[in-house]
């Protein structure tokens, strides 16, 4: 999940505890929160309730073969981590894999930001290819076909495989264990160095230090604490925070400074 910081709204911190108002529209989401005591203890979910969506880092790829909208095969094998498309067998230092729906907007733009770091990957470094998961293999081919994408894209629309990783349009970077290495939720153009720092720890051999916000698709209820959290300011790249300090909610600003409120209004969106 991705919270965006705008001009004079950095005055207002974008995430609290408190009372949420969830949209049938999944694409946004709005919280208003009340701060001053502890959270109330919270009674035990449902039985049936969803389960908070797990990381995904850390977790081996599971292996899958899927038709591609040129109809060859695209296929990723787990035990042995290699990659097969229509040019052929390869083992990839790392992969970066995207699972989209072609009518998605932060998608789109998220292909054309993947596009140009396929054009100037290194080969045998890295490979890039994308995985619809909604809709079919002709609106596939035409999300292709507008934004000029030329990296393999499958459609895996109703298959086990796209239910469990196509949650909130990732993008997961498989490391050289054939283990998620970093993941992301939602696009944003200010994504990018992001991914640069990401490839440098890998060409390193070093664990990702960045860890991207993941959404957990629970609706928060009154009484919900968010974790801490931190961000890369939209307007200047610089780091926001926002966690609880002394039952206190506390937004640290891009330069570095805390303020506190007792009350804050914020805006969750998928993108």
């Amino acid at each position: 999940m991705r919270l965006y910081a705008r001009g004079a709204c950095r005055e207002f911190s974008f995430v609290c505890l408190a009372v949420a108002m969830a949209f049938t529209n999944e694409m946004a989401r709005g919280v208003a929160a009340i701060d001053g005591a502890p959270p109330p203890e919270q009674e035990s979910p449902a039985r049936g309730a969803p389960e908070a969506a797990v990381d995904p880092v850390g977790t081996k790829l599971e292996s899958f073969s899927f038709r591609t909208i040129e109809d060859a095969s695209l296929s990723w094998d787990a035990a042995t981590r290699t990659l097969r498309t229509a040019d052929g067998s390869t083992q990839p230092r790392f992969l970066a894999i995207h699972v989209f729906q072609p009518d998605c907007n932060a998608c789109q733009s998220q292909a054309r930001a993947l596009q140009r770091l396929h054009t100037k990957r290194k080969p045998g470094e890295m490979a890039v290819i994308g995985i619809a998961h909604r809709r079919d293999a002709a609106a596939a081919k035409e999300f292709a076909r507008t934004l000029g994408v030329t990296y393999p894209i499958a459609v895996a629309t109703g298959s086990d495989w796209a239910q469990q990783w196509g949650r909130g349009d990732p993008m997961y970077v498989v490391g050289a264990d054939g283990k998620v290495a970093y993941s992301q939720e939602g696009f944003q153009p200010s994504d990018t160095p992001i991914w640069d720092a990401v490839w440098a720890d890998l060409r390193e051999s070093r664990a990702v230090a960045f860890k991207h916000p993941q959404r957990t698709g629970e609706r928060l209820k009154v009484g919900d604490k968010l974790p801490s959290i931190e961000l890369p300011d939209l307007m200047t790249g610089r780091p926001i925070a926002l966690r609880i300090e002394d039952h206190r909610l506390t937004f640290i600003d891009p330069d570095g400074k805390p303020k506190q409120y007792r009350a804050s209004v914020g805006f969750f969106s998928r993108y």
